[in-house]
């Protein structure tokens, strides 16, 4: 197994927001597919009630449950109206609630972290290979596979994590398509509903908890 060397260069994870706050509207219950973090993260219901469907179990959940979600999982989340919840970031280690960290896919965690944290860099496989301290790009796609994971699904969904975090920010202004590597305000909102399930419009809804 290939074991990454930390790059010099690496933005700390504290550039960005480390929790989440998604809040459904009065009037539906909303449906989010896809969500992929790329570090672990306690999944806490604030208000109402949701269901949050990870592969291979369904969790449930009311006000003041909280669940460990692994990096990389994605858990399908069902929001009933008014429901509230937090996605909290956990540290690499020292955490009094244990969940398994990077050990089952270790390649994909540290790339989807890279991608995370600096999401405007023109990702490909030779650039990725140098920033994870792979010799052959060939070797990383390689490694990915048996992983289960593409290169290509992985740089574009921990981009849209990254403006998932950016928009519900203090500064939701400074977040701009061409930050994440879309050409055009189309385009990305195409991949938000390809990738999440909802429009861009209800999206901004969920975070501004409106």
């Amino acid at each position: 197994m290939i074991a990454p060397r930390p790059s010099k260069t690496a933005v700390q994870p504290e550039v960005a927001p480390l929790s989440l706050i998604l809040q459904s509207p009065a009037y539906a219950r909303v449906h989010l597919r896809g969500l992929r973090f790329p570090f672990p993260v306690i999944a806490e219901v604030i208000e109402g009630d949701c269901e949050l469907n990870v592969p291979g179990q369904m969790r449930a959940t009311h006000d003041g449950g909280w669940h460990a979600i692994r990096p990389l999982e994605s858990p399908h989340l069902v929001l009933a109206e008014r429901a509230r919840v937090a996605f909290r970031q956990l540290p690499w280690s020292g955490q009094r609630i244990r969940v398994e960290e990077r050990s089952h896919k270790p390649i994909a965690s540290s790339l989807a972290m890279a991608v995370f944290q600096a999401p405007q860099k023109p990702w490909r496989l030779a650039s990725a290979s140098r920033e994870l301290r792979i010799d052959q790009a060939g070797q990383l796609s390689r490694t990915l596979l048996s992983e289960g994971e593409s290169f290509v699904d992985l740089v574009a969904t921990q981009r849209l994590m990254r403006a998932l975090f950016d928009l519900a920010g203090a500064d939701r202004e400074a977040a701009r398509v061409g930050s994440y590597g879309f050409p055009d305000r189309a385009r990305f909102e195409d991949a938000i509903f390809d990738r999440f399930g909802v429009n861009a419009s209800l999206l901004h809804r969920l975070l501004n908890g409106r």
